[in-house]
């Protein structure tokens, strides 16, 4: 399976939440039962400096299991303190027995705040 092309506007100051649901091509949710997932935004591929990073781990991904559902979640204090013109990102599900799945790829737009 290759990852699917995704992209999406982060604006500073404000909460960014996407709700995404993984299902197989019958539109059957995938279990995610004992998933991690991981996301990181870096300005290019090969930047060494991740922006920000989303994880099961650190509580800004979300997994509802037994509905296939995937929640991203960045608070208005941490977009507060961004600042790029573009990047990019992958998103990665880890499976209970390490299976590694780059679910989504993409471009970002990040959109200044005017009021602050």
């Amino acid at each position: 399976m290759s990852a699917g092309l995704y992209s999406f506007k982060l604006e500073q100051g404000a909460t960014f939440y996407r709700r995404l649901k993984w299902t197989d091509a019958e539109g059957t949710p995938k279990d995610l039962t004992g998933y991690t997932a991981k996301m990181q935004i870096r300005t290019i591929v090969t930047s060494p400096t991740v922006l920000c990073e989303l994880s099961t781990s650190n509580g800004r991904i979300t997994l509802t299991p037994d509905q296939g559902i995937i929640e991203l979640y960045i608070d208005d204090v941490t977009t507060q303190a961004l600042s790029f013109d573009t990047g990019v990102y992958s998103l990665e599900l880890t499976s209970p027995a390490t299976f590694v799945t780059r679910l989504l790829e993409g471009y970002i737009t990040f959109s200044l705040a005017v009021t602050i």
